[in-house]
């Protein structure tokens, strides 16, 4: 952020607005990590199933990032460094329109959180995923129908996730796909940009099931029958 940028926020937020937002740009982040959890075994609502090709991403096909997602690449080679499993939704062109990554079980975070973000044994960790700009409108759906169809063939029965609670957009589009909330918060702080440190906190209830359309409850109902009559997901 350069000084003219911070002037005007200065002058927008007034003394009071300045000293917080100082202090929380500079000395004391803080993310509110609301805990997510769907199970694989459960489909996608049919109509934002993604019909065209889907991909598993590896050191040799990362080329399909290029058109979209140029800047992702070098973390891309990160994650499979470390043994994530990466996947991409393709268009004709044969250029990557969506991509998710997923670690099979518990996940460090070393570019965002700087901690540990621990799931259960039969449980894969979503770890990140992005849609171009001209799809955005339709979210990660349509991938995830395959992303979770693999993973529940490879033998994980849920997947689980951790959403920052400032961003409702990301929140209300995993609740519409079939994520409820587990109860639990994850506080993830970061002294001075250089001390990072988190607990988990419980909660009751559902907090955010509002945020949910009528519709898409309807439709996430009949899918959850499908789910508990022991039906595969294919």
């Amino acid at each position: 952020m350069n000084l003219l940028s911070l002037l005007k926020k200065s002058y927008q937020k007034g003394l009071f607005g300045t000293v917080r937002f100082v202090f929380q740009r500079f000395i004391l982040q803080r993310w509110q990590l609301v805990w997510l959890e769907r199970s694989l075994a459960m489909p996608m609502p049919a109509r934002i199933i993604w019909s065209g090709e889907h991909m598993r991403l590896s050191a040799s096909t990362l080329t399909v990032l290029s058109r979209h997602f140029p800047r992702h690449i070098t973390v891309a080679e990160d994650f499979l460094s470390n043994g994530l499993h990466g996947y991409a939704a393709v268009d004709e062109q044969g250029d990557a329109i969506a991509f998710a990554w997923v670690a099979d079980g518990d996940y460090y975070d070393p570019h965002l959180y700087h901690c540990w973000l621990r799931v259960p044994t039969d449980a894969v960790y979503l770890v990140y995923g992005e849609v171009a700009k001209k799809l955005r409108g339709s979210g990660l759906a349509l991938l995830l129908h395959y992303v979770f169809a693999d993973c529940h063939q490879r033998g994980y029965q849920r997947a689980q996730a951790v959403v920052d609670l400032s961003n409702l957009r990301s929140l209300t589009f995993c609740l519409g796909i079939g994520f409820h909330e587990t109860g639990l918060m994850q506080q993830v702080y970061c002294l001075a940009h250089h001390f990072y440190f988190s607990r988990r906190q419980p909660y009751q209830g559902q907090r955010f099931a509002h945020l949910i359309k009528p519709t898409r409850k309807r439709a996430l109902s009949a899918c959850a029958a499908v789910d508990d009559s022991g039906a595969p997901y294919q």
